[in-house]
């Protein structure tokens, strides 16, 4: 029993050098929002039908992407912009770019409070967190950071958001109400905390570092309950709450890694292709969407 390659689906080719990043389901209308970066655009997957739909454009350096599901409000980081662009799914070509600060990458969405959060890297400024309302279309909040920020997610129950930070290696615990504060510190114990994701049920953050281990860590006290080897440096991971999977992307050597989360240990490792660094995650179908830059192409994987 594991991951099975079912399906390929080609995507546009890229204009240079480069690939895809962050992706993302709307699960209301069973589609994969796709970050193509080097593309500066939006790629959509039919997901029942597993073929690609529609490239939406005007997204220069998209890092993350997300739909805002109350509003069906395509939310999509800009690192080429300095901005969060905001599009409706209805009239994907009329955006709304909100100046945030410089190389925003993490994006994560409180959809109940009307929230986004975007981590932004900086460049020759410090790094720092953007709160953008989704409603009123508007920057709200910024702060500061300690350090380099990577990935994000939200966390509905704790009413914050959760960011991992390079260096100094650790998970802020950060405020999804005003003032938008600092919360806690989680230290990790590894180097280049990069890929997150969270286990709501157990309370487990899932923190896939550079330092080739994934650390998984409870939020409410910052215990480590586990600490898996990996191939190497990571990039995005996924969650699959139905297995207590943890799906982990590693560009070089171009592997799929799954953890038994439950058991902390490797189950698998499947090759996908070089620079396969991120890849979509269809919840309901228990689908993996491997994006691989060399074919620019979507290499779909279903557990069996």
């Amino acid at each position: 029993m594991g991951l099975r390659r079912i399906d390929t689906v080609i995507l546009p080719e890229h204009r240079a050098q480069g690939g895809f990043d962050h992706a993302s389901v709307h699960r209301p209308g069973d589609r994969l929002y796709i970050a193509h970066t080097v593309n500066d655009s939006v790629e959509v997957i039919d997901l029942e039908h597993r073929r690609h739909e529609a490239t939406l454009h005007g997204f220069p350096g998209v890092a993350g992407a997300a739909v805002f599901e109350q509003r069906a409000i395509l939310v999509a980081t800009c690192k080429r912009s300095q901005a969060v662009a905001l599009a409706s799914l209805r009239s994907p070509e009329a955006i709304t770019r909100i100046a945030v600060g410089p190389r925003p990458n993490g994006l994560a969405l409180d959809s109940h409070g009307s929230l986004a959060l975007a981590a932004c890297l900086g460049e020759g400024t410090p790094p720092e967190l953007a709160f953008i309302h989704l409603e009123r279309r508007e920057l709200v909040a910024t702060g500061p950071l300690p350090g380099r920020p990577r990935w994000t997610v939200h966390d509905p129950a704790a009413g914050c958001f959760y960011v991992n930070i390079d260096s100094p290696a650790q998970i802020l615990m950060v405020s999804a109400a005003p003032p938008f504060g600092v919360l806690r510190s989680l230290p990790i114990p590894v180097p280049g905390p990069h890929g997150l994701d969270h286990d709501r049920r157990r309370g487990i953050l899932h923190c896939a570092c550079d330092g080739g281990e994934v650390v998984s860590v409870e939020a409410a006290s910052g215990r480590i309950v586990a600490r898996v080897p990996i191939a190497g440096p990571p990039d995005v991971v996924f969650f699959n709450p139905r297995r207590e999977r943890l799906y982990v992307a590693i560009a070089d050597p171009g592997v799929l890694q799954s953890i038994d989360t439950a058991a902390g240990r490797l189950l698998e490792t499947i090759p996908t292709g070089r620079g396969a660094k991120t890849f979509g995650f269809d919840e309901e179908r228990e689908h993996v969407y491997a994006l691989v830059p060399e074919i620019h192409a979507a290499v779909v994987f279903a557990e069996t």
